[in-house]
């Protein structure tokens, strides 16, 4: 019988295999992965005058108690393979904010009061988003781009 530490050994010794931190990310379905990989498709040849067209906005978890992180034994190259990763859940103690970017500037993160709601996202764009699209694009054309393509809409300034 080998113990664990002889197993880890011999690993080592055949070069192939190295120990990593497991890393953490968010659970992706087949189906949105596939809407991912199309939307990247159908902008592959965009130039850069296109993409400094668009305004991101998005929401995001910031996770305020400390979660041990976890070493595997992978090849270098499976980084993101399911047995290498950590998913994460939505349920631990966490703030959210909501934040919006450009290709020249970012806008201010603003902080969500319990769950964001149709009034709560209304004051967002008109206190947050509008100024700061008005100050980054004054009275030219840009794209809204909030979360995926359904909600992506041209803006005049």
């Amino acid at each position: 019988m080998c113990c664990k530490t002889t197993i880890r050994q011999r690993i080592e010794e055949s070069g192939e295999f190295n120990s990593y931190w497991q890393i953490r990310k968010p659970f992706i379905s087949e189906r949105n992965r596939r809407i991912r990989v199309q939307w990247c498709q159908d902008r592959l040849h965009w130039t850069i005058e296109q993409w400094r067209k668009f305004l991101w906005t998005d929401e995001s978890p910031f996770v305020l108690r400390y979660n041990r992180k976890k070493r595997v034994w992978r090849l270098h190259n499976e980084r993101y393979k399911p047995f290498a990763m950590k998913g994460t859940v939505k349920h631990d103690d966490k703030i959210m904010v909501w934040g919006c970017f450009a290709a020249h500037g970012v806008g201010n993160l603003y902080l969500v009061d319990g769950i964001m709601e149709s009034e709560q996202y209304k004051t967002i764009l008109r206190t947050q988003f509008k100024p700061f699209a008005q100050r980054l694009f004054g009275g030219r054309d840009y794209t809204f781009q909030q979360d995926n393509e359904k909600f992506q809409m041209p803006i005049t300034g």
